[in-house]
């Protein structure tokens, strides 16, 4: 049996924006989680500098060579490490500003998310699509 657009019940756009709400306010949450997390995991990656301890036991094996091969490798891991933490930072940051931004048009008095349509627009006709 195929329902008919008129027995179809109206969407309950309140509803919606509170459940999407929830939804934006545990995204921002869960993204200050992880840059908490990341904050206590950035200050272990100093400790990296300890590997140039091995540029002893390098230097009496294999002599310059070995210690010119432990401090670059050290370089490499840390300015890896570095470059990591610093990443993943800014994508949180940026996750939580976008979160926070579709949280302020969520709350603006005209939000445009249902507005429907017009039949002349891209993606209107006799659909009558919403705007996102």
């Amino acid at each position: 049996m195929s329902e008919t657009p008129s027995s179809v019940p109206p969407i309950d756009l309140s509803a919606a924006r509170d459940s999407l709400r929830r939804q934006l306010l545990t995204k921002i949450e869960q993204n200050r989680a992880h840059l908490l997390k990341l904050q206590r995991d950035s200050r272990r990656v100093p400790f990296l500098l300890l590997l140039l301890l091995l540029t002893i036991p390098a230097g009496i094996f294999f002599g310059f060579a070995g210690v010119g091969v432990v401090i670059v490798a050290t370089v490499f891991c840390l300015g890896s490490a570095l470059y990591l933490v610093w990443g993943h930072k800014e994508e949180y940051h940026q996750r939580i500003a976008a979160a926070e931004q579709q949280l302020k048009k969520l709350s603006a008095p005209d939000f445009e998310g249902s507005q429907p349509q017009k039949a002349d627009e891209p993606g209107g006709g006799a659909a009558g699509g919403f705007r996102r």
